[in-house]
């Protein structure tokens, strides 16, 4: 990897700091976090993000609590004769639906979609495509238990989409 696509697989980060600002106005997401790695131990692999709090510390993440989000960088593709890149980027979003707003009585999954999707249209994301079904895909420790993941009262997306970021 040449140092330009060292940074261009860093500089994202900002954005991903954006975006998680810009999630925490909507007042439902307990838990955002950013970019997660795929971590792997004997019993398989799993997201995992730096805490960035001093320490070299990172840790898993599994759905709990109310909800929470994370992103994933697919990839960084320089466009032509520019510094701009297109990061392709997906955003996985969990929830417990009897935790997010308790007073609703049905699946109200559309609506946490249109939050985050109303997000992201701010931030000039574009080609989007939605995730419903294997959304831990990426992750086989999360996948053993998909149903309990992902089944009402539970509800799971993944927003993939992309931005141009300029390499600075």
């Amino acid at each position: 990897m040449n140092t330009a696509d060292n940074y261009a697989a860093n500089f994202y980060d900002k954005k991903v700091s954006e975006i998680n600002t810009d999630l925490a106005s909507l007042g439902w997401i307990q838990y955002m976090h950013p970019v997660a790695n795929i971590g792997e131990d004997e019993e398989g692999t799993f997201p995992e993000v730096y805490m960035n709090d001093g320490t070299k510390k990172s840790i898993r993440i599994f759905p709990s609590g109310d909800s929470l989000s994370f992103f994933e960088i697919e990839t960084a593709d320089q466009i032509e004769e520019s510094e701009l890149y297109a990061v392709n980027m997906g955003l996985i979003v969990w929830a417990d639906l009897t935790k997010v707003y308790p007073a609703k009585t049905y699946n109200y999954t559309p609506e946490l979609l249109k939050d985050v999707k109303d997000i992201l249209d701010d931030h000039s994301a574009y080609n989007y495509s939605f995730v419903f079904r294997d959304v831990f895909a990426n992750y086989s420790q999360l996948e053993k238990v998909q149903n309990q993941n992902t089944m009402l009262p539970y509800s799971a997306f993944k927003i993939n989409f992309t931005v141009d970021l300029l390499l600075c």
